[in-house]
């Protein structure tokens, strides 16, 4: 599998040798280019969905965390000063949560939009 570099470096070795060659050899060199970067593309996202499902647990803890009783004594104590200073107490807001749970539900629903592109068009 090439890396990014090389697929760039490709597609400049296409825009120099563009009338040098034939409109054929300048197809194919760019559907070459076309193809590696989309194996890039894939494995890159294909780990990162990786990534995300293997944290779907820890965010159901989340999920379940946020403004349950726990959480509203928690906030209670870091408001009284019984935690240390100097650290990240965010999850004790409520707009870093739930700004995280709706972007992580409108990225669900473009995962799903494209995944149906993806299928109609292939």
């Amino acid at each position: 599998m090439r890396r990014m570099s090389e697929n760039v470096i490709l597609l400049q070795n296409i825009m120099t040798e563009k009338n040098n060659f034939s409109p054929q050899y300048e197809r194919v060199q760019k559907m070459q280019f076309i193809l590696n970067d989309m194996i890039n593309t894939i494995q890159r996202f294909e780990n990162v969905l990786n990534e995300l499902e293997s944290k779907q647990d820890s965010l159901q803890a989340l999920t379940r965390y946020y403004g349950d009783e726990k959480w509203h004594q928690d906030r209670q104590s870091y408001d009284e000063g019984k935690f240390p200073e100097g650290k990240d107490y965010s999850v004790l807001g409520e707009d870093y949560t739930f700004d995280m749970l709706i972007d992580h539900h409108q990225l669900s629903i473009r995962m799903l939009e494209v995944a149906t592109t993806m299928i109609k068009h292939f």
